[in-house]
């Protein structure tokens, strides 16, 4: 059932981004309002409840009345308490993000690569002094020339936690005026503890040469957050950031890693020619003090230009041109926004839109690839792609489009996708093919499919859903499965539970393939398909199965819905589950409901002083819900059809079939 709503103010970039995360104490982190506008934007958190939360090291407050606090909420005197807390990302009159000493103003630090940077605070580059709270200057520039635009909101892009500590990562960017004039977007990644904290921040470009004459640096190309994501196996926080043009300096080289001085990213550095386009870059920083630790650019090739570049040399590799050996033009690439996974070993996983994209032998749906002596054309695609942990080299890449001619690149460039999750096996994801302009008509030709399910289709109509599960060897893991983050070893395949109900009783049936070991199983049931509890004794394995065909008999299950899942504990302690499983039990003793099939009205046989209803279609939409009166529920006006009733009392739920003629 719904715990709770509330409504975030949207617009712009933060609309389109919908940067929130909620930790493992059930807190949201959430960003809303505007970007770069003259209006509001702030970070926030609620409650597990959904009411606002105090943070108390973040640096604006209101009380009951809705009046505004800026300081730390020890230092509050106000006659009415304090209720929630923000970082408000604006310029004029703020300090939430400045440094308010001379000291932490000047303090120089590593900039997280092998340079130093100077300021405590990600936005005292800005600025000429440090943040008066009294009294706001935002007169510039900062130490490298960079002044604050008149733009008075600053862009919040991306939000993860850290469920272990319940940390938080915020993604931004600043509109800023360069030295020579011209405007410019600059971004940060800022890391706090669980009470708001500064712990770090990244500006993911060296503002300071790290050699000599370690003069600063102007980046010129606008920058932006895209995404962040954790990477636990290896305590680095995965950042997933833009570049708008290529020129003077651009993010950390996948090949220049001071942490690792031997690292290569699979497309280590901006390769290609100056022009204005968008390229993505993904890295790798420690969590605990922000050490950038490697990287690789996504810049998807362009239709004819050089193909006589060198190839890569992994088979898997497909022998495309390599990006670091002089490839001459890159096209715009962008990633589907705050939609980046990450593997349980550090691999990450993306999805993207380019246009002569990449894809490896393994790919369900291969590009073309570049040819020195024939035309060949792709249509700009979506794609998705699973890197190794380091970058290096990508695992799996596959278009998800139209079928197109790859001599004209016709009938591509029909679909958008939307978000991922990488499974024990391989890739699942979903996003939508398109219609033609002003039509209701699909869009260019089918995406090429197999093992189509009987509630989908091989062919689009209107603007249809798409659905995709790709699967390969080298993508196998274990441990990637919602049920499976904990494991030590393999997943055990082919151990499937089975469940029905029967007289009195639901059973339940199992069976393993090439059972070798002792192992012990326990079922376990619930009736919210959470919070599973063991209702058997220790079942033991070679001694009491036959062909490895186990069954367990729960007498006097609940009425309506019931779960259930398998249970596997090793000799060595490793555990793994089923798949769970829902059956509904008709109990005779419970809830009758008469009667069944019905046309106008139905009676139930329960006389308790308050029975809710709720009638549930096929698709699991509430189609009717109200109070019980007189034992008595009125059908007039639904159509014909079957459907689920569900039945609750102070005592009990009931969960019924329900026909409708």
């Amino acid at each position: 059932a719904l715990s709770w709503v509330r409504k975030n103010w949207a617009e712009g970039n933060v609309f389109e981004n919908q940067p929130w995360d909620v930790g493992s104490d059930g807190k949201v982190v959430y960003i809303y309002g505007q970007a770069h506008a003259a209006d509001w934007a702030q970070v926030g958190r609620y409650k597990a409840d959904g009411t606002n939360d105090m943070v108390s090291n973040w640096r604006t407050h209101w009380d009951l009345a809705g009046a505004e606090y800026k300081g730390l909420p020890a230092g509050y005197m106000g006659a009415s308490s304090l209720t929630r807390s923000g970082i408000v990302l604006k310029r004029t009159g703020r300090c939430d993000l400045r440094s308010w000493t001379t000291a932490d103003y000047n303090t120089w630090q590593s900039d997280g690569n092998g340079s130093m940077r100077k300021g405590k605070w990600p936005l005292d580059f800005l600025y000429n002094a440090p943040c008066n709270i009294a009294s706001v200057s935002t007169a510039g520039p900062g130490y490298n020339g960079y002044t604050a635009s008149s733009s008075q909101t600053y862009g919040g892009q991306s939000v993860v936690i850290d469920r272990r500590y319940n940390n938080m990562f915020i993604g931004m960017n600043t509109k800023s005026v360069l030295p020579g004039g011209n405007p410019d977007f600059e971004p940060a990644v800022i890391a706090m503890d669980n009470t708001g904290a500064l712990m770090w921040y990244s500006r993911l470009y060296h503002e300071v040469m790290p050699t000599a004459p370690f003069d600063t640096v102007t980046s010129t190309p606008d920058q932006y957050i895209d995404g962040l994501a954790m990477d636990y196996a290896n305590n680095n926080l995965v950042v997933n950031a833009r570049t708008h043009g290529n020129n003077v300096s651009n993010f950390w080289k996948g090949n220049a890693v001071a942490a690792n001085p031997s690292a290569t990213g699979f497309q280590n550095q901006y390769t290609g020619t100056n022009g204005n386009i968008h390229l993505e870059w993904i890295g790798k920083l420690s969590i605990t003090n922000g050490e950038f630790m490697g990287s690789t650019y996504m810049g998807e090739y362009n239709n004819n230009a050089n193909a006589s570049a060198a190839v890569l040399t992994d088979p898997n590799l497909y022998s495309w041109p390599n990006p670091n050996a002089g490839w001459a033009n890159l096209n715009t690439t962008r990633t589907a926004r705050n939609s980046m996974k990450v593997s349980t070993n550090g691999s990450v996983l993306v999805g993207a839109v380019g246009r002569h994209s990449m894809t490896t032998s393994n790919a369900y749906q291969k590009n073309v690839r570049p040819s020195a002596t024939n035309a060949t054309t792709s249509p700009w695609a979506n794609f998705v792609r699973l890197y190794e942990p380091d970058f290096s080299k990508p695992i799996y890449s596959s278009l998800v489009t139209g079928q197109f001619d790859t001599i004209t690149g016709a009938n591509g460039d029909n679909t958008t996708l939307y978000g991922f999750h990488k499974t024990p096996q391989g890739i699942i994801g979903v996003g939508k093919h398109s219609v033609t302009a002003g039509t209701i008509t699909a869009s260019g030709a089918s995406i090429p499919t197999t093992n189509v399910l009987p509630f989908g289709s091989a062919t689009p109509s209107n603007e249809s859903a798409i659905l995709f599960y790709y699967k390969s060897a080298n993508m196998l893991n274990a441990n990637d499965s919602l049920f499976f983050n904990n494991l030590q070893g393999p997943l055990n395949i082919g151990f499937t539970l089975n469940a029905y109900s029967k007289t009195n009783t639901n059973m339940l049936l199992w069976q393993l393939n090439n059972e070798k070991d002792l192992y012990t199983y326990n079922v376990q049931h619930c009736l919210d398909g959470n919070s599973f509890k063991t209702v058997s004794d220790n079942i033991y394995s070679l001694q009491n199965s036959l062909n490895n065909q186990y069954s367990f008999e729960h007498k006097n299950p609940s009425d309506g819905a019931n779960y259930y899942r398998i249970m596997q504990t090793a000799a060595n302690g490793n555990v793994i589950y089923s798949n769970v499983e829902k059956v509904f039990f008709d109990n005779p003793t419970g809830l009758s409901v008469y009667p069944n099939p019905s046309k106008q009205e139905v009676f139930i046989n329960l006389t308790d002083d308050k029975i809710e209803y709720k009638i549930i279609d096929a698709l699991g939409k509430i189609i009717k819900s109200g109070l019980v009166k007189n034992q008595h529920i009125d059908l007039a006006g639904m159509q014909t059809g079957n459907y689920i009733l569900q039945i609750q009392t102070a005592k009990a739920n009931y969960t019924k079939a329900l026909a409708i003629q």
